[in-house]
């Protein structure tokens, strides 16, 4: 027992010496690499270490397609006895792999299973993968960690894995946790820009995808996270908040993406994204989806809209057949003041694709307070002739209402559109025109437009000016690089306007014309050139006047325009033998000047006046110096000659200046002589005029005569009549004011029984609503007086005004007469409406007799008997009636009056009696007999009289105007 008991330890110490041996012999491990390396076709360049403390190989080489640079395995030999390859740490450092290797393995695979009886422990593995390229597609590195991998090398492996890679198609780190068939997975993935611009779409960057997984062998549960991918465009399109969620069958080969949400960022356009989709045994063609669509695009999109754009989509269906709602939420948006509220619009159809062929058929409807649209769209294609595409849409516009539009003023608008095949038709119809637009190329079209007669008040409230009632018209256009557009317009059935437009790509040529005008115009290298003729004045302001209310010119005549604009400046020039208004005339026009900037220059400003508003002047007026007129200040200077005339703006007042020199006119029948002035013009808001400055008179000739058989046929008298139910605008009293100085030397005063010379200084001063105030003189009054024969000499006379109103001057008149050698001296003193006379005589005689003399050329007591005289004896009425006021006082009465009858020539004298302090007793004695008249006065301006004549014995009732 000894014996076998020692023998049996000494077999066991053999074994454990034998055993340490191997494990710790590095010659051991080099004879069984030499066997392998004869046996498989490895090779190394160095071999290190035991099979207890771990062996290292330096590059290993599996016939070129596997290389290893460093290679340490440290193996549990004893694992072996229980069937279990037991491996502590494993190490494989710069692999380089070669296609063909997956090659080989491929081949060797195919029709060979190994059964091994033997469970695969790996405690620990590191491995790393240098510049690995496939096609275009390369890893530049690729790190594996992991620790307690175990496997049957059948049926499962598990344990936990940490993966990190960078490629040329993106970064990834992942954690993957094996659990025998069960998995769960975190990744997070960065794509290269360079390889999404190349493979995907240029421009699009993406934030890191963190993919999530878990599932077995027969299914996968994953979930897609990423916070933003952005495509760069004109505006970056921004993807944000990307999460998907899904499975996948591996033994149905089914996909399902239960969840798919992300927001998409647009601009003004910002969209929720809510989708599913389902793929069928990896069979695209059974794809089906459902997504919905909450849609916001801001108003700053369209300034007139009232509120954000909220759009609710919703997009399903699969390959063969798609179909879309879309609703837009009620809005509303304000165009010139008018608020137009959006009801509803929404947008729905389907899609059909067979094969290469795909329909489209869509439905708008539209609902707003101001019309109601409804439109059907119909798109059909074929993908491999997308060429060939048709499209017919329908519209139908109803119940239109805008504004001032009356109802159903418009009625249905009709527009049915056909594309195909480079053909285009497009027409509308309704009750106010037709239009047609039709091109059978795409290169040339033809427009024809056909508007109706047409009240545009019925669907627009046009200025209070314009007085369109109907308008009519057609317009046809042909466009092939070239447009040619002729057009005839008719507004009110009389006003004929033609139009001609050609455009190419140099330049654009039009004439518009009627009966009364041409207008040529060209636009070249952004010049723009326009010729305008004017044919008569009087027939284009009668056109005019059938569209416009307009005052009545009364123009006449032919006017030439011309103008050129050029980026910001005008050019023009305006010329007219003659234009004639009423009876007045404005001669020779010829104006030339330019725009820019707001200033107009006047290069040539000439005209000729003749005669106007029967004042003579004969002048050519000609610009010395150019002119330049600010149009926002309305400031400027023009230089006639003798005229200067200064305009310009002072706050809201706009201001003319006015100086002339020596400026000689002539008036008819009034006067004449030379005008030197300085005068201000000012005229407010309100277009109310005030007049400043002074006026020189130099050799003032007036011959102006008082008409004395009809007032109211006098062109310078105005009579009012008083109208209760009509108030007539006294321009003059309300709107003028005056602070103007007239200073008059030689004024000659001279008509057939007057000749006068006199000087004058006068101030005239008038405010708004109020009277005209004089102050000042004429003085120095010199000259004769001739009436009825008689012929009176006027000296050393003054008139002086004192701002009084009415106007009521001091005399200071002295006047001379002869007759039988007795020399009449008349002084009249006073006022205008309380004159004194004083007369003397040489030889000295009383009052009564000097007013004999004057009267009747004798005594007064030689010529009592009769009221009959001759021409020779018949006194200066003017003269006697002023002087008869002084003599009634001595006579006991309160009138006494003389009147003059030119057809019997008779003198009939009026002798009154106050009664009342309106009401006075007048006989009259007339050449046919007496008249006693009852006389009461009503107003200033009116009297009511009640004659009783003494041979007809009638009663006359006369309401009578006073002067």
């Amino acid at each position: 027992m000894k014996i076998l008991k020692f023998l049996f330890i000494s077999i066991i110490a053999l074994f454990l010496v034998a055993f340490l041996y191997l494990i710790n012999s590095s010659f051991v491990v080099q004879k069984i690499f030499d066997y392998i390396s004869k046996e498989v076709p490895l090779k190394y360049t160095s071999l290190k270490g035991t099979l207890y403390s771990g062996i290292s190989i330096k590059d290993l080489n599996y016939e070129n397609n596997l290389v290893i640079k460093d290679f340490y395995i440290k193996p549990e030999l004893l694992s072996l006895l229980v069937q279990e390859i037991y491996i502590k740490e494993l190490k494989i450092d710069g692999i380089t792999l070669d296609n063909k290797l997956f090659e080989t393995t491929q081949n060797q695979e195919e029709g060979t299973t190994f059964d091994l009886p033997f469970k695969l422990i790996i405690k620990k593995l590191e491995a790393s993968i240098y510049n690995y390229s496939y096609e275009d597609y390369k890893i530049e590195e690729l790190f594996l960690k992991s620790k307690n991998i175990t496997s049957d090398l059948n049926s499962y492996l598990s344990g936990d894995f940490e993966i990190s890679a960078k490629s040329n198609i993106a970064n990834l780190t992942a954690f993957i946790n094996l659990n025998k068939n069960n998995y769960t997975l975190k990744s997070n993935i960065e794509f290269i820009k360079e390889f999404l611009d190349k493979n995907i779409i240029e421009n699009l960057t993406t934030n890191n995808f963190n993919l999530e997984a878990n599932g077995n062998l027969e299914k996968i549960n994953f979930q897609i996270n990423s916070e933003k991918l952005t495509l760069k465009a004109n505006k970056p399109i921004d993807l944000k908040n990307i999460n998907t969620t899904g499975t996948y069958d591996f033994s149905t080969f089914n996909l399902d993406i239960t969840n798919l949400n992300a927001i998409l960022n647009y601009d003004f356009i910002n969209s929720n994204i809510e989708a599913t989709l389902s793929i069928k045994n990896n069979d695209i063609n059974s794809l089906v989806f459902n997504s919905k669509l909450n849609t916001l695009i801001k108003k700053d999109i369209l300034k007139n809209l009232q509120k954000d754009l909220l759009i609710k989509s919703q997009i399903s269906g699969n390959l063969k057949e798609i179909k879309f709602t879309n609703n837009f939420e009620a809005n509303s948006l304000k165009i010139n003041d008018e608020n137009i509220k959006i009801d509803s619009l929404n947008l729905e159809g389907n899609s059909k694709f067979n094969n290469d062929n795909i329909d489209i058929f869509a439905d708008l409807n539209l609902k707003s307070n101001i019309l109601r649209q409804k439109s059907k769209i119909e798109l059909k294609l074929n993908s491999s002739k997308i060429e060939d595409f048709l499209i017919k849409a329908k519209t139908v516009i109803s119940e239109i209402s805008y504004q001032n539009i009356k109802p159903n003023s418009i009625g249905n608008v009709n527009i049915n559109t056909t594309y195909k095949k480079n053909s285009l038709d497009i027409n509308l119809e309704s009750k106010l025109a037709d239009l047609s637009i039709s091109s059978k190329n795409l290169k040339k079209y033809l427009f024809d437009l056909n508007i109706k007669k047409i009240n545009p008040n019925e669907f627009y409230k046009l200025d209070e000016k314009i007085k369109i009632s109907n308008l009519k018209g057609k317009i046809s256009a042909e466009y092939e690089d070239d447009l040619n557009l002729k057009g005839n317009l008719v507004l009110n059935n009389s006003f004929d306007i033609n139009t001609n437009l050609f455009k190419n790509k140099e330049q654009i040529k039009g004439k518009v014309s009627s009966k009364s005008f041409e207008t040529d115009f060209s636009i070249k290298d952004e010049k723009t050139t326009i010729k305008a003729q004017i044919k008569e004045l009087k027939d284009f302001e009668k056109e005019l006047n059938t569209i416009l209310e307009m005052p009545k010119l009364d123009l006449q005549g032919l006017v030439d325009i011309k103008a050129q604009i050029d980026n910001s400046e005008i050019s023009f020039e305006l010329d007219s033998s003659k234009i004639s208004f009423e009876k007045e005339a404005i001669q020779k026009i010829d104006i030339k000047g330019t725009y820019k900037d707001n200033f107009i220059s006047f290069n040539t400003l000439n005209f000729y006046i003749s005669k106007i508003y029967d004042i003579n002047f004969e002048k050519n007026f000609s610009l010395k110096n150019q002119a330049i007129l600010n149009i926002e200040s309305l400031s400027g200077n023009f230089d006639f000659d003798n005229i200067l005339i200064s305009t310009s703006k002072e706050n809201e007042d706009f201001n003319i200046k006015i100086d002339t020199k020596d400026l000689a006119i002539s008036y008819d029948n009034y006067g004449k002589g030379s005008l030197s002035s300085n005068l201000l013009v000012q005229i407010n808001p309100q277009n109310k005029v005030l007049i400043t400055g002074e006026v020189k008179a130099n050799k003032l000739y007036i011959n102006y005569e008082t008409p004395s058989v009809s007032i109211s046929k006098d062109k310078d008298i105005i009579i009012v009549y008083k109208n209760k139910n009509k108030k007539e605008k006294d321009t003059f009293f309300e709107d003028i004011a005056l602070q103007l100085s007239i200073f008059a030397d030689n004024l000659t005063y001279k008509v057939k029984n007057i000749d006068l010379k006199a000087s004058s200084i006068l101030f005239l001063k008038k405010d708004f609503y109020q009277d005209l105030k004089i102050f000042g003189s004429l003085q120095d009054t010199s000259g004769t007086f001739t009436e009825l024969g008689k012929s009176y000499t006027i000296k050393d006379s003054n008139i002086y005004f004192r701002g009084l109103e009415p106007i009521d001057p001091l005399l200071d008149i002295h006047a001379t007469y002869s007759v039988n050698d007795i020399d009449i001296s008349i002084i009249i003193s006073g006022s205008l409406n309380e004159p004194r006379i004083n007369l003397t005589s040489t030889p000295v005689m009383s009052q009564k007799d000097i007013l004999s003399y004057l009267i009747f050329g004798t005594t007064f007591s030689s010529n009592a008997q009769t009221n009959t005289q001759s021409k020779q004896s018949q006194a200066s009425l003017f003269l006697l009636n002023e002087l008869s006021k002084d003599y009634a006082k001595e006579l006991g009465i309160d009138m006494l009056y003389f009147q003059y009858d030119p057809t019997t020539q008779y003198i009939e004298t009026y002798v009154g009696k106050n009664i009342s302090q309106r009401s006075k007793i007048v006989l009259k004695n007339k050449s046919t007999g007496g008249e006693l008249i009852l006389m009461r006065e009503l107003t200033k301006l009116w009297n009511i009289e009640l004659g009783f004549e003494e041979d007809t014995q009638s009663l006359d009732l006369i309401y009578r105007k006073r002067y």
